[in-house]
């Protein structure tokens, strides 16, 4: 699969490693407060040795430091390995709940960029994203404990 459109800029920032490919994007923001407003908007990507959150520029005419500030502080980029949960949170209406070892997180996901924060296609994409970055976590898991099988029993 490409790398849908709006995205491939985001990722072209962060960068991919050396056997490091694009799996899966999504259209998500930090959640405002408890609800389903969106704090800052920006890109859930999904690859197969990270996740990352990457926030979207705050609207033209904000002061440049700032939104330099809120990009640092929101973005996130996660290996694989640290990830340990990510499930549906049930409380708000399509927020995905995700844990690692740099603690809880919780990420607003929608059907696009121009979905109403109410639409009923928002779940639709978080339940979604949920399924595939489990699936890639599955797929991780597994891959570290083929690696690890991989000796010959010759022990010292």
């Amino acid at each position: 699969m490409g790398i849908p459109e709006g995205f491939e800029r985001q990722l072209k920032k962060v960068g991919l490693d050396d056997g490091e490919y694009f799996l899966r994007a999504w259209v998500g923001g930090i959640p405002l407060g408890k609800g389903d407003g969106i704090k800052v908007g920006g890109s859930l990507a999904l690859t197969n040795q990270r996740l990352m959150f990457m926030a979207a520029r705050i609207p033209v005419g904000s002061d440049i430091r700032r939104t330099q500030r809120w990009i640092d502080d929101y973005g996130f980029n996660l290996d694989m390995s640290d990830v340990t949960d990510v499930r549906v949170d049930e409380s708000r209406r399509s927020a995905l709940l995700m844990r690692s070892s740099q603690g809880t997180m919780f990420l607003n996901i929608a059907a696009s960029r121009k979905s109403f924060v109410f639409s009923k296609k928002n779940p639709a994409a978080r339940d979604e994203a949920v399924a595939v970055i489990n699936s890639a976590l599955a797929h991780n898991e597994s891959d570290d404990h083929d690696d690890s099988d991989d000796h010959d029993g010759d022990e010292t």
